[in-house]
């Protein structure tokens, strides 16, 4: 838009379009003057616009280099928070590092204490254990030649036991015989007293 103004400015200082130079035409003279004011109004008019829009771009670019600065100091000051931060963690890390340091030795005394501990009681186990060994062999022998003599006393009880079914169901047959005898006995003796009748 200023480029054009100061083009039509620079056509009407060069060549003038309407009026003469002829001393004799006033009114020439006077259109030109016009025109000339017009053009130095104009031309004002577009360096005062020209002067505001660099003045907007100078305070755009305060502006954004105010806002940088204040993210730039607010980036500083995260960081060293979280230095702060950091360091304090690594402070505590350290001290419990250190303290776990001594649970650990006094965890491995202890660990040396119950091993010799141990191997203490498990020697006193084995002996224990060799004395028990001879008892359970003893109470197994018992055991077993007890389950022997309850298994042959079972078996005797099984094999009696049978026998008493088997003599059962021979008399269940028997009474079934016997009553369907008398069953057939008690129908003739019906047919044969309706017979008579």
């Amino acid at each position: 838009m200023a480029d054009e103004k100061k083009e039509d400015l620079n056509d009407e200082f060069i060549s003038p379009e309407d009026g003469s130079d002829d001393p004799k035409n006033p009114v020439g003279e006077d259109d030109q003057v016009d025109k000339k004011i017009l053009a130095a109004k104009e031309a004002a008019a577009t360096v005062a616009e020209a002067s505001e829009i660099i003045k907007s771009q100078e305070e755009a670019y305060a502006n954004r280099r105010a806002e940088e600065e204040n993210r730039w100091e607010e980036q500083e000051k995260k960081r060293l928070e979280s230095e702060e931060q950091s360091t304090k963690r690594l402070e505590a890390l350290a001290s419990t590092v250190l303290d776990a340091a001594e649970v650990a030795n006094r965890s491995a005394s202890a660990v040396t204490n119950s091993h010799r501990s141990l191997t203490m009681g498990a020697k006193s186990l084995i002996s224990a254990a060799s004395n028990g060994n001879v008892r359970s062999t003893i109470v197994i022998s018992i055991c077993v030649a007890l389950l022997i003599g309850t298994a042959g006393l079972f078996s005797l009880v099984m094999y009696q036991m049978n026998k008493k079914i088997e003599q059962m169901d021979l008399m269940i047959v028997n009474l079934g015989t016997r009553s369907a005898e008398v069953k057939s006995s008690l129908t003739t003796d019906r047919r044969f007293n309706q017979k008579h009748k």
